[in-house]
Order: C-alpha cells, then structure tokens, then sequence
C-alpha cells in the first residue's frame, strides 16, 4: 500500500498469448529499473495466473501515465492501466485466487460498503477469507484476492451473492526485489 499522497497505486493488467516461459517473469520488470527510474516508477507487486496467461501488477507512481510511458518506453504491452485503491483486510498477508469484476457504471460509496459487508458474510460462513481488494478511482473495476483452498469455493460464494466477476484465477504472488544502493 502507497503511504506517499504524491504517489499513486496503479495498476497494469497483462495478457499473454502463451505460457509465460520465465517462472521469474517480474523481473522483466526489474530489468528495466532505468526506465521505471526514469518516471519515477516503482515495482511493488505481481499476481501471475497458474496458467501463466495473465498478470496484474502493482506499481507505485506519480500517476497512471507515468506507468503507462514506463511501460511503453520498456517495450512491455499492457491491455489495462489503472489508478486505484487497496484495502487490506486486518490481520492478513496474502491470497492464492484473484476475482477480477468491471461493471458498467461505477457504484456509489453506500452500495460499495453494503456488497463489501454482504461478502464478507458470505466468505465468514463458508470459511474463506478476503485478503485484499483493488479498486479503480472511477469504482468500474475490481480485484479481489482471497486466500482459499479452492477455487470453486470462490466461486460459490460469487454466485451466492450474484456478484459477476469477468475472471477467477489461481494466482502466485511475487514482489519486488530489494536493490542494493
């Protein structure tokens, strides 16, 4: 989570359309270090799919833009950019299934709170657990990781709520290597 109110949390959504062959495929990001440098761009996270056709990453940066000219100058594609906001649930560390959910307009701040408490009744009385939750500024997109033992169990609970999510995925979570000074 960005602690930097000049900074913004943006988001790249990432399509590939065969296997990411580098189990280590971040890095491809934290090669291009000069690049990101050079916007003032800073890598903080990955989730790539266990089929490894798809990828969310989280930067840290001035705005949007600034990553989507990061990206571009680097030679990296992006299907989405993103800025958002994370909210961590208490006392958890991380989740193995992504819900990616875009709507058609954006909802307001009440129905948010009210769909947020209906999930997490939801996940309480099947035993999942809501790790964290992306969300665009503009409220049309969200990423939810849960940590669960299945992702049929996620599933479930989506339906239950009828809530449409575009995409549920197993996903591996890998962050940002420290670099040396």
């Amino acid at each position: 989570m960005n602690t930097n109110s000049n900074l913004a949390d943006v988001f790249v959504e990432r399509s590939f359309q065969s296997p990411v062959r580098n189990s280590d495929d971040h890095l491809v990001l934290e090669e291009t270090v000069a690049c990101l440098d050079l916007y003032n761009v800073r890598f903080v996270e990955s989730f790539l799919s266990e089929n490894r056709h798809r990828m969310i990453c989280h930067f840290v940066a001035p705005d949007a833009e600034s990553v989507r000219q990061a990206m571009r100058g680097a030679g990296l594609n992006a299907d989405s950019i993103w800025a958002g906001n994370i909210h961590d649930e208490p006392s958890s560390n991380t989740g193995n299934v992504i819900v990616e959910t875009m709507r058609e307009s954006s909802i307001d701040t009440r129905s948010q709170a009210l769909t947020h408490d209906a999930v997490h009744r939801a996940l309480r009385a099947t035993g999942l657990r809501l790790s964290r939750t992306f969300t665009s500024l503009d409220q049309m997109r969200t990423v939810s990781l849960f940590a669960v033992p299945d992702r049929i169990a996620v599933e479930s609970v989506v339906s239950t709520l009828q809530q449409p999510s575009n995409a549920i995925w197993f996903c591996q979570h890998r962050t940002a290597l420290r670099r040396s000074a």
